[in-house]
């Protein structure tokens, strides 16, 4: 998995950029330097490392970048796929009411800035990223942070 850490000059992220490379992610290191100036790290040449100077804040000022994968999905996709992954073998039913004027129907990520800017291009797709999300969504709720 290809994985963006902002404040990656940082000390926290330091060691969060060491464990991510040492189980086998690609990382994008984003960071303006300004807390610790520019620092030598062991994983600066590690070949599945990608060193980017600059302030997230400042670079999305009025442009959003999109971290997602460029697939679209509607709604209804993505809850019948997580639906799914929870009741395999039980057949997915909706109720639906007619949507709003503004209602968003489909999504339709552009991810081409994120990819120009930072070189991060999204490559996990969806259903891996439900097997991810979804046992770390249901262990935050049996320890009660969400």
């Amino acid at each position: 998995m290809k994985v963006l850490v902002t404040g990656a000059a940082g000390f926290i992220a330091g060691y969060l950029v060491e464990e991510l490379l040492k189980h086998g992610h690609e990382v994008v290191g984003l960071d303006n330097l300004s807390k610790y100036g520019p620092l030598e790290k062991s994983y600066d040449r590690h070949p599945r490392y990608r060193s980017v100077t600059g302030d997230a804040k400042d670079a999305a000022l009025n442009e959003d970048f999109n971290i997602s994968t460029a697939e679209s999905t509607t709604v209804l996709q993505l809850a019948e796929a997580i639906w799914k992954k929870l009741k395999p073998g039980t057949p997915f039913r909706f109720v639906s009411d007619t949507p709003f004027k503004y209602d968003v129907q489909r999504r339709v990520p552009e991810v081409s800035k994120a990819r120009r800017v930072l070189g991060f291009e999204c490559r996990t797709s969806l259903d891996t990223m439900l097997d991810e999300v979804i046992p770390w969504v249901k262990n935050q709720v049996e320890l009660g942070n969400i």
